[in-house]
């Protein structure tokens, strides 16, 4: 038993992978290799520092598996991000003869709930939620509440999220800021911040710093400058402007609603900048107009060593079009560790903004032969920018990748490409898009009526445009449907 003992004294002194291997060495020595506690330990311990491949192997070798060591691993998998695999664990857990102690508790349901929301399994989760009916105990815990209030808002129900929080006659900070960030991720900007201000001024509660996280970036996304201001007051009167996610926060509402100065300030009280100060701040610049000051600061992140994420290189990039420095671009392009879509599409926008039509095209080509395929939503903004070089032989081959990628009865992609044929001059082409899609929307027969007047064809756009009031059935009041209409008689 002395033994025991000294291998659990040895677990709390163990703080890297080096300690914990000789821990196990000594455990195997020992003789204590199937004893559960320790094995659980332990598989804490690797999954801290070291692989995860190191941790299934333990716990496959284990011949007895508590519910305890179920956590353990299910934790492991989740710190890990490897959802899909903390959900399969699960499964095996609640039909595992090995065990003896296998019905989930709350740390279990927490975990798996994190999953079923990362994963958007909806059903899943509200399965898991009905087991909970069964466990009062289980589900009137704090910790498994706001895991289900979280689950519920990744799903985008927050209906449910709510009915959640209502059950808890004393909800704690954690459970209402789950709610607050809920509603603003859910785009329920003006919720969040109702919420927020029950939350402080009804009940009494103090908010924590990912309160004020979520409320700041509510109050960016409304415009809303005067309440942020009230909140940066807020903040520093708590004494939070020392902590980064929310002094970020405040940078990229400042940033966003155009005050330049007081982001600047901001920038430059953070000591220790990451990589979501920088691309705030670069951002900043490159949305306001201050390209050379966004490329400055941009090759000042660089220099410091900081590497730039997906939103830094494509605020750079924005700003490379802005100022005409394509060179830059693709020099930015080239350091982008993670060269996604939204990336590419900002590089060939920043050619096509600039009249480099062979460019453009040219950077399109490169980011298939990378391997990265678009979206119907990147598709979109490819077409856009080429729309305005107005190049038939440049429409033609988007629009044969837009057919072979199965996107040709995309009304968004369609009326895309109607706006292109029409502007590079080929009507023909743009007809037999709008016959060719089956179920039209407004914005695909916008488009058409518009191409019609672009070619100066008033008659044959009002004929459409009658066409559609009585396929659809509705009085549809567009302003560039009036104004086609008014300029063609």
């Amino acid at each position: 038993m002395r033994g025991r003992e000294f291998l659990i004294n040895l677990c709390k002194a163990c703080n890297d992978g080096k300690s914990t291997a000789k821990l196990h060495s000594q455990i195997l020595k020992t003789g204590f290799s199937h004893d559960s506690f320790l094995a659980t330990k332990l598989t804490s311990l690797y999954s801290n520092f070291s692989s995860i491949e190191q941790v299934q192997k333990l716990f496959d070798e284990m011949p007895q598996r508590t519910v305890y060591l179920w956590n353990s691993i299910l934790r492991a998998y989740s710190k890990h991000k490897q959802w899909k695999k903390t959900w399969v664990l699960f499964k095996n857990m609640i039909s595992d003869e090995k065990g003896e102690e296998n019905v989930p508790d709350n740390y279990t349901l927490s975990t798996v709930l994190k999953a079923c929301a990362e994963l958007q399994l909806l059903k899943h989760g509200e399965i898991l939620h009905g087991f909970l009916w069964k466990h009062e105990k289980i589900r009137l815990d704090l910790f498994v509440g706001s895991a289900l209030i979280e689950f519920y808002s990744k799903c985008g129900e927050m209906s449910d999220a709510s009915k959640v929080f209502n059950e808890f006659e004393k909800p704690d900070v954690v459970l209402w800021t789950s709610m607050v960030s809920g509603y603003e991720q859910n785009g329920y900007f003006e919720k969040a911040i109702a919420f927020f201000s029950r939350m402080v001024v009804e009940k009494g509660v103090d908010p924590d710093r990912v309160t004020l996280v979520s409320l700041v970036s509510a109050c960016a996304k409304l415009m809303n400058l005067k309440l942020g201001r009230s909140v940066h007051g807020f903040v520093v009167r708590r004494g939070f402007e020392s902590e980064l996610s929310l002094v970020n926060a405040l940078l990229n509402m400042y940033a966003k609603t155009g005050i330049v100065k007081v982001a600047e300030n901001l920038f430059r009280m953070i000591e220790v900048k990451d990589v979501v100060t920088w691309s705030s701040m670069i951002g900043c610049y490159s949305r306001n107009g201050a390209a050379v000051e966004s490329l400055n600061l941009f090759n000042e992140m660089i220099n410091k060593g900081c590497r730039p994420n997906a939103v830094t290189v494509v605020s750079a990039l924005q700003a490379c079009a802005v100022a005409c420095n394509l060179d830059e671009g693709r020099r930015i392009h080239e350091l982008a560790t993670k060269r996604d879509v939204v990336a590419w599409v900002a590089l060939l926008s920043g050619y096509a903004l600039n009249g480099m039509a062979n460019k453009s095209i040219g950077i399109f080509k490169d980011m298939l032969c990378s391997g990265i395929q678009p979206d119907a939503v990147s598709m979109v903004k490819i077409l856009a920018s080429s729309s305005e070089l107005g190049i038939l032989h440049q429409a033609e081959c988007l629009h044969g990748y837009v057919t072979s990628s199965g996107f040709d009865n995309n009304a968004f992609i369609g009326a895309s490409l109607i706006e292109l044929y029409s502007k590079c001059g080929s009507l023909d082409y743009a007809i037999k898009v709008f016959e060719g899609i089956i179920d039209k929307d407004v914005v695909l027969w916008s488009a058409m009526i518009a191409g019609f007047g672009i070619h100066g064809r008033g008659e044959e756009a009002l004929k459409l445009f009658h066409r559609m009031i009585l396929i659809m059935q509705v009085i549809i009041f567009c302003y560039p449907i009036c104004t086609v209409l008014m300029e063609n008689g």
